[in-house]
């Protein structure tokens, strides 16, 4: 992870047309955070690169699949892959919000790449 990135466990959840972070059954509560296709499947959600000129910004925003920007696997590391998010509803390069995640498997990380850019197609 990039320096002042925390990695922080949670399920990312796809309802639909919205996105959300979910927090495990039994893992200690997260303070100010907001509590499909991947239930039950827990990622780590790891900020490394923030490109957003909004102090706000906060990963745990529910958004639309709309939002989404681009979604990819990482090239090094095999489980990961990363979102680009629109963080102020621009599509400008500097409202970009950028989230990596952990899936439990390979197999995995490539299915949920694949149906996620099949929902940005529809």
């Amino acid at each position: 992870a990039a320096r002042g990135s925390r990695r922080v466990e949670c399920m990312l959840v796809v309802d639909r047309e919205r996105l959300y972070h979910q927090v495990p059954r039994g893992a200690a509560p997260v303070v100010e955070r907001k509590g499909s296709f991947m239930t039950g499947v827990v990622q780590s959600l790891m900020p490394q690169r923030t490109r957003s000129s909004r102090p706000d910004t906060t990963i745990f925003a529910t958004r639309s699949v709309r939002d989404v920007r681009s979604i990819f696997c990482d090239e090094g590391h095999e489980r990961a892959f990363t979102v680009l998010y629109a963080a102020g509803g621009g599509a400008a390069e500097s409202s970009l919000l950028e989230l990596t995640y952990e899936a439990q498997t390979p197999t995995e990380c490539a299915e949920i790449v694949a149906r996620m850019n099949f929902l940005l197609t529809l």
